[in-house]
């Protein structure tokens, strides 16, 4: 089965990251591990929101 992930970048980033020296995570690898072994991951797409004038 083919998987697409969606992260929302600015939850993930102020839920996970905020006060904490780590900035980077591999999304890829981290779907890939939590998925189960039938599942294809398609794609990772992680957006952030827009800043003031979009």
């Amino acid at each position: 089965m083919r998987i697409f992930v969606y992260v929302d970048g600015f939850n993930l980033f102020y839920g996970a990251f905020r006060g904490t020296p780590w900035r980077w995570l591999d999304l890829v690898a981290l779907f890939e591990k939590i998925l189960q072994p039938q599942h294809d991951t398609a794609a990772v797409r992680a957006e952030e929101p827009h800043g003031k004038g979009g």
